[in-house]
């Protein structure tokens, strides 16, 4: 597994010490400086982010489709409501969206977390005497 970002999302990070709550939740200049450092050390970051999909709904939220497009990424790990309503099948943007990109998906991370620990333990031990 492989994360990707870009730099419209890591200026979006930056930007959250300036968002009304993050204040009450621990969010600092510092601490986000040190998020991004972070995840710096981890992430490819992909320059070239070409505009394939549009979305009326919420214009900015369809930069992380399109980096996702961008990186072959099959994976969109987020608790934006507009971008998780792409993957309600009762919405006809959605059922668009996904006959359009069937091979991605948008989860909510406790969804994600619980996905990749069912993996891990249906996941075969290669190594049954090496603990």
């Amino acid at each position: 597994m492989r994360l990707f970002v870009s730099e419209p999302l890591l200026s979006e990070i930056r930007d959250a010490p300036n968002k009304p709550t993050p204040a009450r939740l621990g969010v600092t200049i510092e601490r986000t400086e040190t998020l991004i450092e972070n995840i710096l050390k981890v992430a490819t970051v992909v320059t070239e982010v070409p505009v394939v999909f549009r979305y009326d709904r919420d214009p900015d939220d369809a930069h992380y489709v399109n980096l996702a497009l961008a990186a072959q990424a099959k994976l969109i790990v987020s608790r934006d409501r507009d971008l998780l309503d792409l993957m309600d099948e009762s919405r006809p943007e959605a059922r668009g969206f996904q006959q359009r990109f069937p091979s991605l998906r948008i989860l909510e991370p406790v969804q994600f977390l619980r996905e990749l620990t069912q993996e891990k333990s249906e996941a075969p031990d290669v190594n049954p005497g090496l603990r």
